[in-house]
């Protein structure tokens, strides 16, 4: 059992140029993952405030956003440390374009 165990975003792998793609979609999927994630908490804090749904519902998606996001970000571990920060670096980008775009619709 001496074997390294075969990842596609280990160096020894694949060449630098085959990197590229594999970049770009761990940053596509942590921005796309963040879009959905900081949206989700503006919905439910405007769902909470105008009293649409109760305290317990908002709990209950506020626990599942966290889980899904964590799951995504052991999913990038598990890829790897270059695959972990692209998607951080991703999620973060996403959090500047929510609160941007949420920060131009409050009054």
């Amino acid at each position: 059992m001496d074997e390294k165990r075969m990842n596609p975003w280990s160096l020894h792998v694949i060449s630098a140029d085959a990197f590229w793609p594999l970049f770009l979609l761990a940053l596509a999927v942590g921005f796309l993952a963040g879009l959905g994630y900081f949206y989700a908490i503006w919905w439910s804090a405007r769902a909470l405030l105008s009293g649409r749904h109760g305290a317990v519902l908002t709990i209950f998606l506020s626990i599942s956003r966290l889980a899904l996001l964590a799951g995504l970000l052991i999913l990038a571990a598990h890829a790897g440390a270059i695959a972990l920060l692209l998607t951080a670096l991703g999620l973060l980008a996403a959090r500047f374009v929510v609160i941007r775009h949420v920060g131009q619709e409050s009054p």
